[in-house]
């Protein structure tokens, strides 16, 4: 009381804290929010904690090729982990538990004739090998499966024929009259029907035939036109044949603008292919390399005086003029002139002057005729 005693005053302490899972405070450890104290002397010590938590997720799944999993692709089977923070600012544990299967891919490798209905549903007359179809795999993933179909065809033959007394055919001895048909496989292993329409007679034959190339008759190959004849026994054959011939040709043109040849319209280069067919019905092949060049036009605008020269030719009165050139290429060049003629006019000044006189920037100081040309924007 009588002011000499000091008072001590003691100090106690406030802590705000957020932590992960767990903090440890004065030797104790705590796993939830909230305010806790601790005495010290006179004095009492308060932690305002809040506690956040760590989290983990589990996944297990199946992706065909790839799966891609926090910015990552992953290609392969395996198990797989990422550490990154959540939403409370605490370690985030994810684990991926990953099966990777993959695609297929496979070629269907099919020779066949005339036609093939594939998996796709389609009915194809015509090789090809770019036709694909997707499936799904023992995996559940994608089965690409592409097609390389061959497509051979069938093929006849229809002959007519007489012979003396029998005919031997395929193997068999004809000694009637009649329509036979055999069937047998082509070289590209395709069915054949061979139709022969026999006429059997005592007396001599005479068959009339046109064919392409050659001919077999008699167990010989004919590649010429003519009269041929065979003694079968009382029986003379004889055979008047016409031989055509397959032709392959190449036609190296060069044209204006377009190319007509057998009904076709061409109007660009190129090379091109088409198969007729002679007067005997045998294939002619030819090729064309066709270069197309193209005509060209301009029309020239002008305005001239008196006359115009344009293209050896002089002009003195105004009109449209169409000249044709032949350019570099060998075609047309059609050329159009619009010219204006305008006349020269002639002023005459007569003048009396006292000692001299000034007349467009030139000084005259004697009498005489003076010219000056004077070039106006139209004469």
């Amino acid at each position: 009381d009588d002011g000499s005693c000091v008072p001590i005053i003691f100090e106690c302490t406030t802590l705000n804290d957020t932590v992960c899972d767990s903090y440890t405070w004065n030797g104790n450890t705590f796993n939830t929010s909230g305010t806790y104290n601790n005495p010290s002397g006179s004095c009492v010590d308060t932690l305002n904690l809040v506690v956040n938590y760590s989290s983990s997720s589990y996944m297990s799944t199946v992706a065909c090729n790839e799966y891609v999993w926090n910015g990552n692709a992953i290609t392969v089977t395996g198990l797989y982990f990422n550490t990154s923070t959540n939403s409370d600012g605490c370690p985030q544990y994810d684990s991926l538990d990953l099966t990777v299967d993959n695609s297929t891919f496979g070629t269907d490798v099919i020779t066949t004739c005339d036609s093939y209905t594939w998996i796709d549903g389609i009915t194809y007359t015509s090789t090809n090998n770019s036709a694909q179809d997707t499936l799904v795999n023992t995996d559940g993933c994608d089965s690409i499966v592409t097609l390389d179909l061959t497509i051979n065809y069938s093929s006849s033959s229809f002959s007519t024929l007489s012979s003396c007394n029998s005919y031997d055919w395929n193997g068999q001895t004809y000694t009637s009259n009649g329509l036979y048909i055999n069937f047998s496989t082509n070289q590209s292993g395709c069915p054949q029907t061979d139709t022969l329409d026999l006429t059997i007679s005592t007396s001599g034959t005479a068959v009339n035939d046109t064919v392409c190339d050659s001919y077999s008759w008699k167990g010989n190959t004919i590649n010429n036109s003519g009269t041929y004849f065979n003694s079968n026994g009382s029986c003379l054959e004889i055979l008047n044949l016409v031989v055509d011939y397959t032709s392959n040709s190449y036609l190296n043109i060069v044209a204006c603008d377009e190319f007509i040849t057998n009904g076709n319209t061409y109007t660009s280069s190129g090379i091109y292919y088409d198969t007729l067919q002679t007067l005997h019905g045998c294939d002619s092949s030819v090729t064309l390399d066709l270069t197309v060049n193209y005509t060209s036009s301009s029309l020239n605008t002008v305005i001239s005086c008196n006359d115009y020269l344009w293209n050896g030719d002089l002009y003195t009165n105004s009109g449209f003029y169409i000249d044709t050139l032949q350019s570099i290429s060998g075609c047309d060049s059609l050329a159009t002139l619009s010219i204006i003629i305008k006349e020269v006019t002639v002023d005459t000044i007569s003048v009396n002057s006292c000692d001299f006189y000034f007349w467009r920037g030139n000084t005259y100081n004697q009498s005489g005729i003076y010219r000056e040309v004077v070039i106006a924007f139209y004469c």
